[in-house]
């Protein structure tokens, strides 16, 4: 939908060498700032993930946590329908965000 394809790939955190960080693609036309990480970019064009579950949260948890996100103002994550399981996990990782009165 966006025109961005490829592998992901990692380097090493400015701030902590010994740690990899997951460089998030861009579209083509590079329109503004905008990051993706998928799991399309961890398979084949032709091959589905099969994941479920724990691998599910995992691998949520590591776009969330071991990605080279920098400042951003959204975060927007696109999960495809199911159990529901994945949402629970996404809830309960992430503090809530704090209102300054």
């Amino acid at each position: 939908m966006l025109g961005v394809s490829g592998q992901l790939e990692a380097t090493r955190d400015p701030d902590d060498p010994e740690r990899k960080l997951i460089q998030p693609r861009g579209p083509p036309d590079r329109c503004g700032e905008l990051r993706i990480v998928s799991m399309g970019f961890l398979a084949g064009e032709d091959e589905a993930v099969m994941w479920r579950g724990l691998m599910l949260n995992r691998a949520l948890q590591h776009f969330l946590e071991e990605v080279a996100w920098g400042d951003v103002d959204y975060l927007i994550v696109d999960m495809p329908p199911g159990t529901g399981d994945i949402q629970m996990g996404l809830a309960g990782c992430c503090p809530a965000p704090r209102c300054s009165s």
